[in-house]
């Protein structure tokens, strides 16, 4: 069967009738969905409530402008308010936007003018066609001012003035009269439009308006007028720059004479007022070098609000980061001008430019940054800064500074984060004493908890070397942290810790001043050397009184030596004179420390005469015993022990080891007995040499000096040869103690002074302190010489008249005038003779000179 066979009239009229159902299906099915719609809208006119309960899927966006005309005919027919509650008003309002369309421009202006009249005025201003259907609504309107409504629609909304004086041109009088309106919306509408009409009148109503209560007129007048009056537009956009209390006037103004006014504008901000000169800096242009350069000024200055101001445009023209990028340690001038601008910066809280410490590499940069963190501006820069810093290898004198730096910086704001890296970092480095010593001497407090177990393990290693810094970084933790870890040390058998930790332990559990830890304390004292307890001991003066006064009566009457010993070194630091007989007694204690803590305990009191009648305690069984009681009788003992004390040294029976300390022990004497005895000795025999020149190296107060040169003056050869020796060892303290006798002018002390002072090189180096580049040094240099007065001393005098500096040549005059008699005039006779030609020319100049004095 082919095609034209099943076209037979009976086919043909089945398939139309089935076309013509369909339709008819179709049409039922839309009829039904038009009717449920309109129920549904009608229930939810009448309950809008059943929108948002039973209806809100049903109503969409789309189903409700696919319903647009529907909606308005029963808007219409049942209240226009159906279009509010539908929210159909909004989305007619939005498509408006979208898509111009003039049906819902129509339905916009006729339904929704409130909202819409301003958008409905803006297309028409763009549109003639449109522009025709919005004069018909307004020409209908019987609203008086329709203007104003279309202005108070809009509300400060942007729009072309001169677009809509075309518009509204008709109606001048009119928007003449909105500008006295009351509120700034209508006043803003009129004076848009009026500054592109240039009659009197709209003119006049502009210049009236520039000084408006409303900002937005006042900047849309500052931007936009034209006029033929120059010079009155100028002053008054200055006025406005430098006076409106607006921002954003301010800025219109003076873009306006960046614009048009280049020509005429000049301004020192230096003679502004205050209030003026922070408008001025606000607004300074940032493509100018020169405003730039002033508002740096006014970065220095004492009132933060222009300080603030000018860091805000420096922070924005990117100044203060290129500022930071200068910086450079090789320049320190610059390098101080840097870092006291940009703190200035962040003293008005402007530090955006710290953000640039995280990528630089430059060390000028992080040597300004380190110190500004360490005050100011954002913690969480601190920790990439140091980490930087801390990968440096510390071999050069720039990277240690920049280490210690931020260091400080740590301790003072570091974030937890940053302690972490601290601590880290200390735990790496454990090993190396000299950054261990510093980062121990500044671990902040609040960042116990982050350190102590570091600590701890530090504390318990008896390699770790930095023994003292350490001790005094766990002692300024919280010691609830580390108390008990302390006396469990002290507390624990001899093996488990090493005689250092127990020791560092001790020191550490003393310093904590804990009451319920002192009888701990006292118990354990042996554990240190009894010259550290009695250098830590005064530190139990903080301790109860009575409590201590208890326990060291009961220990003291204990069986255990060592505790005895300990505890007697350390009363007298803790003023415990009340034992002094108890101290006494145990001169003669069966135990040898016994007996040498009591010895020394009783120096440390005062007690002389006890000291002195310890003299038969030379001859103690016990070397050691022997060898303290000497250091102690030559010490502190009266003259008259010190003269057994010289039987002593004198005896060929006794042992160098009883001697040695004796004369240690003289060298603390404040006695002069004590000079003649070791400088006898001294001349007596070589055995002693070193010793007893180092116990006259700290003879050097000036009555200890004075009759050393006595004795040095009536002395042996061989007595002489060996005090120049101690005179050298004494260096620069009894230098200058001799030169200060020089200036007293003893005359029989004085050539034997300067005998001594050529012996031990101070003279020669006088001489070379003459060319030194420091002026203050050469004329101490030429003074000093000048004093000395030999013919070595003037030979380096003459070479420094010439001197460029005043002071100096004034010394070396005042030094030649007293050569002016017989004895200087044969010193520089032997000058004029020296090997070096220029001495020779130099002293042939000051006999002129002293030739030509002596003539006047």
């Amino acid at each position: 069967m082919n095609w034209k066979e099943l076209l037979t009239p009976l086919n043909i009229l089945i398939v139309l009738s089935g076309i013509i159902l369909m339709v008819l299906i179709i049409i039922i099915i839309l009829l039904l969905n038009r009717n449920r719609f309109k129920k549904r809208l009608l229930s939810v006119y009448r309950d809008p409530l059943l929108l948002e309960k039973e209806y809100q899927e049903y109503f969409t966006p789309a189903r409700i402008m696919g319903r647009s005309q529907l909606i308005e005919k029963m808007a219409l027919k049942y209240g226009i308010d159906l279009l509010q509650i539908i929210g159909i008003n909004n989305l007619w309002f939005t498509e408006l936007k979208k898509h111009k369309s003039k049906k819902l421009y129509k339905r916009v202006l006729n339904y929704y003018p409130e909202r819409g009249l301003f958008t409905c005025f803006l297309i028409a201003l763009e549109r003639k066609d449109y522009a025709a259907i919005l004069r018909n609504w307004l020409d209908d309107s019987e609203e008086f001012l329709i203007t104003r409504r279309i202005a108070l629609s809009g509300v400060g909304e942007e729009f072309s003035g001169e677009k809509a004086l075309d518009f509204f041109r008709e109606k001048l009088p009119q928007i003449r009269e909105m500008t006295g309106d009351p509120l700034w919306a209508s006043r803003y509408f009129a004076v848009k439009i009026l500054l592109y009409d240039d009659s009197d009148q709209s003119s006049r109503a502009v210049w009236e308006s520039i000084r408006d209560p409303h900002p937005l007129i006042r900047k849309t007048i500052a931007s936009e007028f034209q006029t033929p009056n120059r010079d009155k537009l100028y002053n008054e956009l200055f006025r406005l720059y430098l006076n409106d209390p607006v921002r954003e006037v301010r800025a219109a103004a003076k873009d306006r004479i960046n614009h048009d006014f280049t020509d005429v504008y000049n301004i020192s901000i230096e003679n502004l007022q205050t209030h003026e000169a922070i408008h001025a800096l606000e607004h300074l242009s940032s493509f100018s070098k020169a405003d730039e350069d002033t508002a740096l000024r006014f970065l220095d200055h004492d009132n933060l609000e222009l300080r603030f101001a000018a860091a805000r445009f420096l922070e924005e023209r990117g100044a203060l980061k290129r500022l930071l990028e200068e910086a450079d340690l090789g320049d320190r001038e610059n390098l101080k001008r840097i870092d006291r601008l940009l703190r200035k910066s962040c003293e008005v809280h402007v530090s955006s430019f710290l953000e640039l410490s995280a990528k630089t590499n430059n060390a000028g940069s992080l040597y300004v940054v380190t110190g500004i963190l360490a005050d100011k501006g954002e913690v969480s820069l601190i920790e990439p800064v140091c980490r930087k810093i801390f990968s440096m290898n510390q071999s050069t004198a720039e990277n240690i500074e920049l280490f210690d730096r931020a260091l400080l910086c740590l301790n003072k704001r570091g974030s937890d984060q940053a302690l972490e890296y601290l601590n880290d970092f200390l735990r790496k480095n454990r090993n190396n004493d000299v950054i261990v010593e510093k980062i121990l001497k500044l671990l902040p407090v609040r960042g116990a908890t982050i350190f102590i177990s570091n600590l701890i393990s530090f504390l318990e290693d008896d390699k770790f070397h930095a023994r003292e810094d350490l001790r005094n970084a766990i002692c300024r933790m919280d010691q609830d942290l580390y108390i008990q870890k302390m006396l469990e040390i002290i507390k624990s058998d001899r093996g488990t810790y090493s005689h250092n930790v127990r020791k560092d332990a001790l020191k550490i559990l003393i310093q904590l001043k804990q009451s319920f830890c002192l009888q701990t304390i006292l118990e354990n004292l042996p554990i240190l050397p009894q010259h550290e307890a009695r250098e830590i001991a005064g530190l139990l003066t903080e301790y109860d009184r009575n409590e201590f006064d208890r326990l060291t009566e009961i220990l003291l009457e204990s069986d255990d030596a060592s505790v005895r010993s300990s505890l007697i070194s350390c009363l007298p630091a803790v003023d415990g004179k009340s034992f002094i007989k108890e101290i006494r007694k145990s001169l003669g204690d069966a135990d040898p420390e016994v007996r040498i803590a009591s010895i020394w305990a009783l120096v440390d009191f005062g007690e002389t005469k006890t000291v002195s009648s310890a003299i038969a305690m030379l001859r103690d069984p016990v070397e050691r015993v022997r060898m303290e009681v000497a250091m102690a009788i030559a010490g502190s003992g009266s003259d008259n022990s010190l003269l057994e004390l010289k039987d002593v040294l004198f005896d060929e029976n006794e042992v160098e080891s009883v001697k040695i300390p004796a004369i240690r022990g003289l060298g603390f004497s404040e006695s002069i007995k004590s000079i003649e005895i070791l400088t006898e000795l001294l001349d007596k025999t070589d055995d002693f040499n070193p010793v007893i020149i180092k116990a006259l190296e700290g003879k050097t107060s000036k009555k200890e000096i004075s009759r050393l040169i006595e004795i040095f003056k009536d002395g042996s050869p061989r007595l002489r040869d060996k005090l120049a020796n101690a005179f050298s060892a004494m260096k620069e303290e009894g230098e200058e103690m001799m030169v200060s006798l020089l200036k007293e002018d003893i005359t029989a002390l004085k050539p034997h002074i300067c005998e001594v002072l050529e012996n031990t090189g101070f003279i020669e180096n006088q001489i070379r302190f003459l060319k030194h580049r420091d002026p203050s040094l050469r004329r101490k240099a030429a003074d000093e010489l000048s004093y000395i007065g030999t013919a070595s001393a003037f030979r380096g005098i003459v070479l420094a008249a010439r001197d460029s500096d005043k002071d100096v040549r004034i010394a070396v005059t005042r030094a030649l005038e007293q050569l002016n008699n017989s004895e200087g005039t044969e010193i520089l006779k032997t000058l004029e003779n020296d090997p070096d030609r220029k001495v020779r020319k130099y002293t042939a100049w000051a006999l002129e000179r002293l030739n030509s004095k002596n003539m006047e």
